[in-house]
């Protein structure tokens, strides 16, 4: 008796995951992944010497995303580069919103050489993102600001 309410039990079980399976691949084929949407947009220093590009990718399907990543590039560089070439990245961060309703990260130059990016604050249990100190030509210094 318990053997066949087991058996039977595993039937069940067994049934329930090839479904689920086969919901997952039909679902895969009918939402295409395809390349995300891309934005682009640039803040340039006080002087024009340089430009903070923010690259925003938005994916969506059965999965949506935001990630938003920063680079720092020479004014005559093509924006492009900022979302080919990682020497210039300089941060990448899930696209958020203060409780301002501003986007972050926010992107502010405080001088020539100094550029601050204000981020929402992190959860205590999510990874802090990684700020590098300078940008690849080591002229700008940068700053990482958490705010709520």
């Amino acid at each position: 008796m318990r053997r066949r309410v087991l058996i039977r039990l595993l039937a069940v079980i067994a049934v329930i995951a090839i479904l689920a399976l086969a919901f997952n691949a039909a679902i895969s084929r009918l939402v295409p992944a395809g390349e995300p949407d891309r934005y682009i947009s640039t803040m340039f220093s006080p002087a024009g010497n340089h430009k903070a590009v923010r690259v925003t990718y938005v994916g969506s399907g059965f999965v949506a995303f935001c990630t938003d990543v920063i680079a720092v590039l020479p004014y005559s560089a093509p924006d492009e580069i900022a979302a080919s070439d990682e020497r210039y990245q300089v941060l990448s961060v899930a696209c958020d919103t203060f409780a301002d309703q501003h986007a972050s990260p926010k992107i502010e130059w405080l001088s020539d050489t100094e550029l601050q990016i204000t981020i929402k604050t992190v959860s205590p249990q999510a990874r802090k993102p990684e700020l590098k100190p300078h940008d690849a030509s080591g002229a700008i210094s940068l700053r990482l600001v958490e705010q709520d």
